[in-house]
Formats: C-alpha cells, structure tokens, sequence
C-alpha cells in the first residue's frame, strides 16, 4: 500500500505534467489575440518585459541550481514563447527595429551567464530573492493598465486563467519537492496576482457594452 509520501509524490509528479502541457499553449491565446488585431491594445510593455525577466530566472536559476527537470520544465516554454510575444508588441507598436538586436543579445549572454554560474552564488541568490517582487510588479502593471483604462484590450483571459492554475499547483510542487521558500513565496505571490488579473479581465469583458 502506498504511503502517504508516495501519494504527495505521485500527485506532484501529475500536476508538473499538467502545468507543462498547459504552458505549452499558455502565451498562444495572447500572441494570437495581438496578431489577429494588429493591436497591443491593454498590454503593458514594462508588464510583459518584467514577466520576461521573471521567466528567464526562474528557469536559470532552476537548472543552476540542478532541481529536478520536471519542477521548472514549463520556464522552458515560458520564456520563448514570451519572447514572441514580445516581439510581437513591440511589432505592433513600430519598436522593432535593428536598434533592440544587441538588447535581445545582451538578454541572452546573461542568461547563459546565470545558468552556467559563470557569475558567483551571490548573483544567483540575488536574482531569485527579487523574482517575487519583480513578477508582483509586473502583473501589477498590468491591473493598473486595464483599471486606469477600464478596458482589457487585447489582454487574454485564457491566457491568465491557465496561469493561475499553473502557479497554484507549483506552490504545491514547490513545497513538497524541493521546499525553496523563495520560489514558493513567488508562486504564492503570483498566484494571488493572477487571480486578481483573470477577474478584472473577465469584468471588462461582461461590462463592455457591444457594438450595435
């Protein structure tokens, strides 16, 4: 008979699977919805730029660290597909010139940097200190854009509500795990952000009077 251990086991090693599935597709409602408009409409640039940065740590931060793959594969698909994303705002909005190439490179060295440990322990254990104040802030960005408009725009409800199931089953991975409090404290943190975001978006949308 399988212990109690085994069962928190077993349910950590579903909902990782679950969380991976979903973040293959998490970004594409909200890549779609901006292509599809031609329109970043509702998004907040230093948002998705924020979140990006958050994405990109917890994912060198996970495989510097050598956790177990299945605790942070989804980051994997995070951050391209916020990459896109990214690029496609900055697309619609006409910022995308040969000027941002050497940003997106100096992205990328300081990523690799970070997962490496090309840099000392110190710097690590910095940058995922600061990745729940970071993620707060840009889901914050994001409120106050709608809230101050009164408008989603183009902001994707999908899109947040799979991220809010995401982060809730990766505080309870997260807790049996590994026990990373500061990890554990950004999923918390974000879970309760995007709560807030997914119920804002969707009281835009029913409020919205439609076009006659």
């Amino acid at each position: 008979m399988a212990s109690a251990t085994d069962n928190m086991l077993i349910l950590c090693n579903v909902l990782s699977a679950t969380v991976i599935l979903a973040c293959l597709v998490l970004k594409v409602p909200q890549i779609s919805a901006v292509v599809k408009q031609g329109s970043s409409k509702g998004l907040s640039l230093n948002s998705v730029l924020l979140e990006l940065w958050s994405y990109s740590t917890m994912l060198t931060y996970h495989y510097a660290m050598s956790y177990p793959l299945p605790t942070y594969l989804e980051y994997a698909f995070l951050v391209p597909q916020d990459l896109v994303l990214l690029t496609v705002v900055l697309h619609s909005r006409g910022s995308l010139t040969t000027k941002t190439i050497p940003l997106f490179s100096l992205y990328a060295v300081v990523c690799y940097a970070l997962a490496f440990r090309l840099v000392p322990d110190l710097v690590l254990t910095a940058c995922i200190s600061v990745v729940a104040p970071v993620s707060m802030s840009s889901k914050l960005l994001q409120i106050l854009s709608m809230v101050s408009t009164k408008d989603a725009g183009t902001v994707s409800a999908t899109t947040w509500a799979l991220a809010t199931f995401c982060t809730l089953a990766r505080s309870i991975t997260t807790l049996v795990q590994t026990g990373d409090m500061a990890v554990l404290l950004n999923f918390a943190v974000s879970f309760s952000l995007n709560v807030a975001m997914t119920t804002i978006i969707i009281f835009y949308r029913v409020k919205k009077p439609k076009k006659e």
